[in-house]
This record gives C-alpha cells, structure tokens and sequence, in this order.
C-alpha cells in the first residue's frame, strides 16, 4: 500500500489508473472505497517489487469522492458495467467546466483476443461533457498495460492502441475542461501544435485547479515544451505520466 486517504476524499467504489515510474516500467494504481492507494508493477512476479526502485508520481490521479453526482454511461456494442467486481461503473462527473470520466467497462465475452468484439468506440459522451475546440489523447490502465483512449469533440471515447492483457479497460484517469484553446500556451524550443483536430495546447484555471490539455509535437526532441504563466503554477514540482501513442511519457511541472 501506497498510502491512504481519508474517508472525505475516498472514492465510492474501485478506480484503476496507469502511471509510469521514472525507469519506464508501467505502474497500475488503484484507489479504494477505504481510502487506500494500492500500487503493483505490471509483469512482475508478486513480491518482487521491493526489487524495483524509483519515483512513484501520484499526479494526475483524478476521481469523484464517494458524494458526487455521478452520471452514468452506456457502455457501446461489445462492452458492459463490470458488474461483477467492486471497481466503479463508467460514468462522469461535472463541476464546472471540468468533465471527469471514471469506472472499468468490461468486453461481453471475456475474449481480448477477438478483435471483433474488442470494440474501439468504449462509450459517447453528452453533449454537456464533450472537448468541443479539439480532440484529446489519454493514458488508462489495462492492468499490465497503460492504452491510448481519445475523446472527441462529437462526445466519442475511442480506443486507439495498447496491449490487451485483460478484457476490460478503465476510463480513470480522463478528466478535462469542455473548452480551453482561449489560453493558448506558449510553445518553445520548435514544439508546435499539432493541429489536425486535436485541441491546440492550451490551459485553463477554475477555481485552485489547473489542467493543461492538447498535443504538441517536434521534428527533434528538447525537454523544455512550454512554460504555464505564474497563475496556473504548482508551489512544489508534480510529475504526471501522459500518453506518445503505444507507450508513456514523463511530463514534469516545475514550481513558481
């Protein structure tokens, strides 16, 4: 066990998230009803990960504690409410202009070998908890293995790629503001927005949250993508796992 929260800030049922720490190695962490924050490195046998060290970045793990309002939604053709387990049905929780997507949905037929009824469209937002200035990329765990999930601004999530180790994926660990290119964030060193339909990168403030959100891309790699403007910086550096298509990046945010 990682730690553990308290019951105030607990979520109602299991959430599972993908990060990665710092040597690479893909990390599922799940929140529990209890409060606790349970990490267990994916392809190792039990109890040898005391034999792996490294960063454990807790950034970006985003879910609605056990009193909010949350919407539920319909799982697509192939996909179900993982009923029979304790982790979260899918759903989405609004406050503001902050959507957050949480719960597991699991394949009808258990089979992750069957492409055909591995269905790419997992569920479609409405229309109050859609990106509409540009789609967006994201990381969620698959057990073993961190996938690429996009959410479009017609309200689709689709799965794009990752290795199916397990018949069913979580949608924890997506969260964003409905619109936020009227902060465009300035780009440096020949990073570039992407365009092409996804969000320019951009970000947006409500309240003490900020979130940074879009996809930038450069001919020739140069750690330093962006600098946020002094009120949407953290006191203390964070660390957050983002998404390069097939595996995982570490993104860090330096302090004030």
């Amino acid at each position: 066990m990682v730690g553990n929260l308290p019951r105030s800030a607990s979520p109602k049922q299991r959430h599972a998230f993908s990060i990665g720490v710092d040597h690479g190695v893909p990390l599922r962490v799940d929140v529990t009803p209890n409060g606790a924050i349970r990490g267990m490195i994916a392809g190792l046998p039990p109890g040898s990960q005391a034999k792996v060290s490294g960063m454990m970045p807790l950034d970006g793990i985003i879910f609605p504690s056990r009193g909010a309002a949350v919407e539920p939604l319909q799982p697509s053709i192939g996909w179900s409410t993982y009923v029979d387990s304790d982790f979260a049905a899918p759903g989405f929780f609004k406050q503001g202009d902050l959507c957050v997507l949480s719960g597991v949905l699991r394949m009808r037929d258990w089979n992750i070998q069957n492409a055909a009824t591995w269905n790419a469209l997992l569920t479609t937002l409405p229309t109050a908890c859609r990106p509409v200035d540009g789609r967006l990329i994201f990381n969620v765990d698959n057990d073993d293995n961190a996938h690429r999930v996009d959410v479009l601004p017609t309200g689709e999530v689709r799965w794009i790629i990752g290795k199916r180790s397990q018949p069913w994926i979580s949608l924890s660990g997506i969260a964003f503001y409905t619109d936020s290119v009227k902060n465009p964030l300035p780009l440096f060193n020949g990073w570039q927005a992407f365009k092409k339909g996804y969000r320019v990168p951009s970000f947006k403030r409500q309240g003490q949250y900020c979130a940074v959100s879009g996809v930038a891309f450069v001919s020739t790699m140069i750690e330093h993508v962006a600098t946020l403007p002094t009120s949407c910086r953290p006191n203390a550096e964070l660390t957050f796992t983002v998404n390069h298509h097939d595996t995982q990046w570490r993104i860090d945010v330096r302090a004030r």
